[in-house]
């Protein structure tokens, strides 16, 4: 059932506890909401509308002071079905090296292991509609199949159409009787019982001024990576430094994916003969031809964190014979481009490359990389965020590394030629800023209530359940250890499979 408190003039709320309380209604919400068995009364609180309206978005209004990053109430979504309402569909499973320690990379690894999320995986693909064999399957250029050379090796992703949650499921959750989804239930405080070891209710706000409380027996903070530091951060009535804070972790280890050109690609003419027949991924401007990642040997002789290494292509009428490519490096300078004009007698395609190389590299935990909270207020008297996204040299060395290693190996393969951006060649590497030309980060919130083995390691243990405080869990991704390379939608759909089945069995249990 679907309800909107601005069509209700009473408390829905009264004289009720609910099994299971989610506050969120975006991919972690509704998947969770969907797996609960059907003999639990479930809350599904949305602090949006159906559709996407300026009064909710306002709310997620916010200040970036680290590295040069979006604006926070673009790169979200406030209403039902969350920010898959822009996901593109990129979708690939995290690799079992990714949830473990590794020495060069300190904070590295997760309490759980790639075998707790493995079960999950058909599931997650079905809910994404994801095909049983991946789509866009990297060409074979030279017979030479998911190749394995010089520390690279060839992956593949798949494609979700992509699915918006709120289209897909909109109705299903309208025809369930144990779940009651609530729009614009804005969750502005949660309230501890007084040993302050577990959650007694949440406090709800609607646009009209209205205040409510849920009760309910166990509670699953599904918000976003951002927002989700944000309202622990807020609940500071009852623990002055918010909730599951106890050791300033909540809102550290912000983690993106960098999604940056890291060159140019020249091609050789018998590998641009034998993609005429491409049948790869397609985009509006590219075809992807490959995506390489290192192997686990090279990331650890490098030092260096996963990476993806897409080839993308222009389209086929702008592949040129190599000989030709190279004839026309004189349009490298304007005065070199007017003397072969003249010479030639006829305008010249300065379009040198191909394609562009594309890194998308991930992050190492970095506690001084982090969402807090300012001293502005929303309309619920709630702080707002401020973002401080910061990298460590080990994730620049990733991605100079990456790109220069990578094109050592093109050029050995005799693939053709790598040109690198020149800001990858500086001493001190700095990100481009936004520039669609260029690249941008990924729109991925990852890591802000990580889980750890321990309360000094993570704001939540490896069954999301926040330290300290018995029945409330954290899903989504900010409860990645780490972000690994690939999109997170996936594995926030196997995690949050996971938690809908470990619930059941913490309600046998009185909180």
């Amino acid at each position: 059932m679907i309800v909107d408190l601005r069509d209700i003039d009473s408390d829905p709320f009264r004289d009720k506890t609910f099994d299971v309380c989610i506050c969120g209604a975006g991919v972690a919400g509704i998947t969770i909401a969907r797996r609960l068995p059907k003999h639990l009364n479930v809350a599904l609180l949305e602090a949006g509308g159906l559709v996407y309206t300026d009064e909710s978005q306002a709310v997620y209004q916010g200040t970036s002071i680290g590295q040069d990053y979006f604006n926070l109430t673009a790169t979200r979504l406030r209403f039902f079905g969350g920010t898959s309402n822009h996901w593109e569909g990129w979708c690939r499973p995290l690799d079992a090296y990714d949830f473990l320690s590794h020495e060069h990379v300190e904070r590295s690894g997760w309490p759980i292991r790639h075998r707790d999320l493995e079960p999950y995986l058909t599931e997650a693909k079905s809910i994404l509609n994801i095909p049983n064999e991946p789509t866009g399957r990297n060409a074979n250029v030279g017979g030479e199949p998911q190749m394995l050379l010089a520390g690279f090796k060839e992956v593949e992703y798949w494609w979700s159409p992509p699915i918006r949650f709120g289209t897909k499921y909109g109705a299903e959750i309208e025809s369930m009787a144990h779940v009651i989804c609530y729009l614009n239930a804005n969750v502005t405080d949660i309230t501890l019982f007084e040993n302050k070891s577990a959650v007694q209710q949440v406090q709800v706000r609607d646009y009209m001024g209205r205040t409510f409380n849920v009760k309910a027996r166990q509670f699953v903070l599904a918000a976003g990576g951002i927002e989700n530091p944000r309202i622990l951060l807020n609940c500071n009535r009852q623990v002055s430094v918010g909730l599951g804070n106890d050791h300033g972790l909540v809102g550290r280890f912000f983690t993106e994916h960098p999604h940056y050109w890291g060159g140019g690609l020249m091609l050789e003419d018998r590998v641009k003969n034998e993609l005429l027949t491409f049948r790869g991924r397609k985009h509006k401007q590219y075809d992807i031809w490959k995506i390489f990642g290192p192997t686990p040997k090279f990331m650890q002789r490098e030092k260096v964190l996963s990476f993806n290494i897409r080839l993308e292509l222009d389209k086929p009428r702008f592949l040129r014979p190599f000989r030709e490519r190279i004839q026309e490096l004189v349009c490298t300078t304007t005065w070199g481009e007017r003397l072969a004009e003249r010479m030639r007698g006829r305008d010249i395609d300065c379009r040198l490359e191909d394609g562009k190389l594309r890194i998308v590299s991930e992050q190492t935990p970095n506690p001084d990389s982090r969402v807090m909270l300012g001293s502005d207020t929303d309309r619920f008297a709630m702080k707002r965020v401020v973002l401080d996204w910061r990298l460590s040299e080990i994730d620049k060395h990733t991605l100079r590394r990456a790109v220069i290693r990578f094109g050592q190996m093109f050029a050995e393969r005799a693939w053709g030629r790598v040109r690198v951006e020149d800001w990858l060649l500086e001493d001190n590497i700095e990100l481009p800023r936004l520039n669609m030309r260029l690249g941008n980060p990924g729109h991925h919130h990852m890591c802000t209530t990580r889980m750890g083995s321990t309360a000094r390691q993570g704001v939540v243990d490896a069954n999301q359940r926040v330290f300290g405080i018995s029945n409330l869990y954290v899903a989504g991704s900010s409860v990645f250890a780490t972000g690994g390379s690939v999109s997170p939608t996936l594995t926030i759909v196997q995690t949050c499979l996971r938690l809908a089945d470990h619930l059941p069995a913490r309600l046998k249990t009185p909180p």
